[in-house]
């Protein structure tokens, strides 16, 4: 049996503990003892960021806001999938000792990704990112697979207002939740749900869901241009 081996830990001004293990050449990220990202589940960050890019990768200057770095899955699935040397990919996380460990400890996981200049950090929580910034963001990727999901009346709001027309929110969940949909739904989002698998190289895949919330439908430049 390999053992776990602690290797960073941070608190944050609010009390909240992140720890970054390795074991067997894997890592793992928990928030307060609590699990809160893995490496063996990247599928979900993967699926999330499909649903997400997909309609504007053609896009000329697409943007995207990311709730927390976590293990940097997403935003590096992200920047693959987008060539756009204008594109924008907005990471909001309070805790600057995650962005580091991204930095430095985990570089060997997506090798240089943090010299992608179209990457910035926000030291604040999404929410607040979002509420600054209205009409920003063609997606906005939210993961609440380990731990309570955080969004409430206001965040779903604060959400919906940075999103442009057809924008899409995903908030990965570990199971369907009825009373975030609703939730969304109560904030102007079209809102449908997807199965994504835990990780993308099991045989025998499990799934989570992911809940998308659409503001509108999307309309490119393009169709806009021929339109006026």
């Amino acid at each position: 049996m390999k053992p776990f081996v602690k290797m960073a830990e941070a608190q944050t001004a609010d009390g909240e503990k992140w720890e970054l293990w390795e074991r067997a050449g894997l890592r793992f990220l928990t928030l307060d003892g609590v699990l809160h990202a893995s490496c063996s589940n990247s599928g979900v960050d993967e699926a999330m960021v499909g649903y997400g890019v997909s309609p504007v990768v053609r896009a000329n200057r697409p943007a995207f806001l990311f709730a927390g770095v976590g293990l940097g899955f997403a935003l590096a699935a992200a920047t693959r999938a987008v060539h756009r040397e204008k594109a924008r990919f907005v990471v909001a996380e309070p805790c600057r000792e995650l962005v580091e460990w991204n930095r430095t400890l985990l570089a060997d996981i997506h090798p240089g990704l943090w010299e992608d200049a179209r990457i910035s950090v926000e030291s604040s929580r999404a929410d607040e990112t979002a509420r600054k910034n209205p009409d920003s963001f063609h997606a906005i990727f939210l993961n609440f697979l380990h731990g309570p999901c955080a969004l409430n009346t206001q965040s779903a709001g604060d959400y919906f207002g940075a999103l442009k027309q057809g924008g899409l929110l995903v908030v990965s969940l570990p199971r369907p939740d009825k009373k975030i949909e609703n939730l969304l739904r109560r904030a102007g989002f079209d809102v449908s749900t997807a199965d994504a698998p835990i990780s993308g190289k099991s045989r025998r895949p499990r799934f989570h869901t992911l809940t998308l919330g659409r503001r509108g439908r999307y309309i490119s430049s393009h169709q806009r241009r021929r339109s006026s």
